[in-house]
């Protein structure tokens, strides 16, 4: 409920921008503004930034989102005005505001580590499901079923997995769905841990606070689905994220899959792909660990 409200009051606070932001012009003016952001042409460059008529709402919602954390700004008053009302006293006593209290326990959330390096002890149900004779959908667990089949009718009902024309045989499909469990999170599906070779950020935090008194950090995480990043695929890799279900249907990812051959790395080099362009302005006082990005100020 909290989080409709959020998203209702982010939408109020962009009309309102928009209102004080044309206040001044005629309406022959705004009629032409909004029309041109409308009308604007998607670019043929597939890595160029998308127009503004896309990606407008998603910004107002990153800021209304991110503005509650800052309450003492001036422009984030209209944020602040709504969390401190009565309608978000449940939201604003909850651990979204106490991230130490939160950090004492692991969130139950699965991880984000591909298939590849997984123990090898992880598979020993599945290998037997997979060598056992007959069809595999013959020989997997009812409560697998149970914990997969739901998350596939989410995931193709948001779009995020597709149908695959393909032969549902499994030498044809790279994959099939499985479920498992961790010790922290008994029965459901599982959570990964992060790679070995990533830097380690606390020694990087520390060594910054040791050569400026009033270093000030913050640490930020690319948001992702439990079961993907927000990158599309494309039609011609598609094939390479398929997978068959617990019933033999064939399926593929329209975007990326957390259980894909080296995800870890794509991402990793995503973010790091993407600091570069910022580098001239935050130097080496931004660092990351596959989409956990740390940012070091030398005061407040």
């Amino acid at each position: 409920m909290e989080e409709v409200l959020m998203r209702t009051r982010a939408t109020e606070i962009g009309i309102l921008d928009v209102q004080e932001h044309y206040e001044s012009s005629s309406e022959v003016e705004v009629i032409e503004r909004e029309r041109s952001i409308a009308d604007e042409p998607i670019p043929d460059d597939l890595s160029a930034p998308w127009p503004h008529a896309f990606v407008v709402n998603d910004i107002v919602q990153a800021f209304a989102t991110m503005a509650m954390f800052f309450p003492e700004l001036e422009v984030t008053a209209l944020v602040t005005k709504f969390i401190q009302s009565d309608q978000c006293e449940t939201f604003r006593n909850s651990l979204v505001f106490n991230p130490r209290e939160r950090g004492k326990t692991q969130p139950d959330r699965r991880g984000r580590t591909s298939y590849k390096l997984r123990d090898s002890k992880f598979w020993d149900e599945w290998n037997k499901v997979w060598d056992a004779e007959g069809y595999y959908t013959e020989n997997i667990p009812l409560e697998w079923n149970i914990a997969i089949r739901p998350i596939i009718a989410k995931l193709y009902r948001a779009g995020v997995i597709t149908p695959t024309y393909a032969e549902n045989d499994r030498h044809i499909i790279l994959g099939v769905a499985m479920a498992n469990t961790e010790p922290h999170r008994p029965g459901l599906p599982p959570n990964y841990t992060q790679p070995e070779r990533w830097p380690i950020l606390l020694p990087l935090a520390q060594k910054f606070a040791s050569e400026h008194e009033g270093a000030r950090f913050a640490l930020l995480r690319l948001w992702s689905a439990p079961h993907f990043y927000p990158f599309m695929v494309g039609p011609n890799n598609r094939e390479n994220t398929s997978f068959l279900d617990g019933v033999g249907r064939p399926w593929e990812f329209r975007f990326v899959p957390k259980d894909m051959l080296a995800s870890e790395s794509m991402i990793h080099n995503i973010v790091q792909t993407r600091l570069k362009f910022m580098h001239k302005q935050v130097g080496d006082r931004v660092a990351h660990r596959g989409d956990l990005v740390l940012v070091m100020a030398e005061d407040s």
